[in-house]
């Protein structure tokens, strides 16, 4: 048994945790404080740096194990080898559980890699903006400077406390402005030209950082590639077959499960696909995220700042405009 009282940087799941090791840091390393594993339980621990390495245990046995003096009877010893036996068995069979799992998973991810391909091919074409947006839910003038307000009139409750601002509009307490309630934004009529796939929380006094652990809800991820094309593209026609490429994602996605709310052409080099927020969709999007070269930080940060139509692209100098929306709240103005 280890006493862990002693370590440092425990961070607990369950009867698992993580810490720093101790025999790591007598000798200078383990920095991030997260080589050690050990599980109160099973009482299995080790470094997973040294993993299977008997010296190194004994080095953090030696700093932060807890001696047992009391002699064991025979019958406590034989029990105690059986049941030792007993949770290597269940361990391997959790391990190969997982390998299993995982295979599975990862044969799933390189079906749906196979199938984007495919779609590739069958779906490109140059006539994409018009294919998605006669598909929308609700149709709209793509270039009709009130889209901002359609979206998140149409995507969000009027009582939601939302962000609104512009790139550098959080952090300080002068921000305190670019937090409000739905109504209240739609009411002032001027907007910011960027905003969060999230909601807020209302109770936080003067909030004026959009950083993730003031987050109340987060209702959509935002999908993007900036090179389907397989770089970065350098001029104004890569950066239009790069859309078109982006645009065979729309059925992807759908195949997927995914539920499409937005598609924005960003005025750059991609197009923002913003569905709904699920632990499993963002899970599924970070799993396939290396293999269509999407943004997995956005993917994962419920408070990033997603472009709003008529946004200007700081490269192009060309507006975002709304190609497609699903609306959750089906009402008009």
């Amino acid at each position: 048994m280890l006493d862990i009282t002693r370590l440092e940087n425990v961070c607990r799941r369950g009867d698992k945790i993580t810490a720093a090791c101790p025999a790591c840091r007598a000798e200078g390393s383990d920095k991030k404080g997260n080589h050690l594993f050990y599980n109160e339980k099973t009482e299995v621990y080790g470094c997973a740096k040294y993993q299977g390495d008997s010296e190194h245990r004994k080095a953090i046995w030696a700093q932060v194990g807890i001696p047992n003096h009391r002699e064991y009877t025979p019958e406590e010893k034989r029990r105690w080898s059986r049941d030792k036996s007993k949770r290597r068995t269940v361990a391997a069979l959790e391990s190969l559980k997982k390998q299993k799992f995982n295979k599975i998973e990862d044969q799933k991810i390189a079906q749906a890699l196979e199938l984007f391909q495919r779609l590739k091919t069958k779906h490109f074409t140059d006539c994409w903006r018009s294919m998605i947006h006669e598909g929308s839910p609700l149709q709209f003038d793509i270039e009709d400077p009130r889209n901002a307000g359609e979206l998140i009139h149409h995507l969000f409750d009027p009582d939601d406390f939302i962000w609104n601002g512009g790139l550098t509009s959080s952090g300080s307490p002068a921000h305190t402005v670019n937090f409000l309630s739905v109504e209240e934004l739609l009411k002032r009529g001027r907007m910011g030209d960027r905003i969060t796939g999230s909601t807020f929380k209302k109770d936080i006094p003067m909030l004026h950082n959009r950083a993730k652990e003031h987050i109340d809800r987060r209702l959509f991820i935002l999908v993007e590639s900036d090179d389907l094309i397989g770089k970065k593209p350098e001029n104004a026609s890569e950066a239009e077959e790069n859309k078109a490429l982006s645009a065979c994602l729309f059925p992807f996605l759908t195949m997927l499960g995914l539920t499409i709310r937005v598609v924005l052409d960003s005025g750059g080099k991609s197009l923002h696909f913003w569905v709904d927020y699920s632990e499993h969709n963002e899970a599924l999007l970070l799993r396939l995220a290396e293999g269509l070269h999407l943004d997995r930080l956005v993917i994962a940060n419920g408070a990033a700042p997603l472009r709003l139509p008529g946004c200007i692209h700081e490269a192009t100098m060309k507006p975002a405009n709304l190609i497609y929306l699903n609306p959750i709240r089906p009402i008009t103005f």
